[in-house]
């Protein structure tokens, strides 16, 4: 079972054969693929049209429903355990700084303090051993401070910026 938040209205979803439970409701929805990321909902002798136009973290969608705006966002059963329990998925993973994982020297810093970043945008590129090598975000979050300057040699474990 699924928990869905579509704009301020909360409701479960859970597929059933060839029906869909919605809360305490069973229906009869057919849904046709177009493309990646279009669908078409048949429901009731009616076709609604499903454009999911970006997905941003931890399952949180902005979505084009016949032709309106809207955010869903969704948790599985293991997510509603976790929230119930106080607790979330990605508690686990806490990171504060970057730190080099080789020594080398700072060709290119591609953030600046302030920048919201997402888990695997490139932060920066450090030359080592006459090789280009991409540092990525480990995780989402916001740039607190960079450490190093372009053209700075690290050293290995030496912290290049912090969240």
């Amino acid at each position: 079972m699924t928990l869905i938040k579509l704009n301020d209205q909360s409701f479960t979803i859970k597929r059933v054969g060839e029906h869909y439970q919605i809360g305490e409701k069973k229906i009869k929805a057919i849904v046709h693929q177009k493309g990646e990321n279009e669908f078409l909902i048949e429901y009731n002798h009616r076709m609604h049209h499903l454009i999911l136009l970006d997905k941003t973290v931890q399952d949180e969608y902005h979505l084009s429903l016949n032709g309106i705006a809207c955010w869903a966002s969704r948790k599985n059963a293991k997510a509603q355990l976790l929230e119930k329990l106080g607790m979330q998925e990605n508690t686990a993973l806490k990171i504060s700084s970057v730190s080099a994982p080789m020594p080398g020297m700072v060709l290119e810093i591609k953030v600046k303090a302030g920048d919201r970043v997402e888990k695997n945008d490139v932060l920066m590129v450090l030359e080592a051993m006459k090789m280009e090598n991409t540092i990525k975000s480990p995780a989402s979050g916001t740039i607190n401070s960079i450490d190093v300057k372009e053209g700075e040699g690290v050293e290995k474990n030496q912290v290049l910026l912090q969240f």
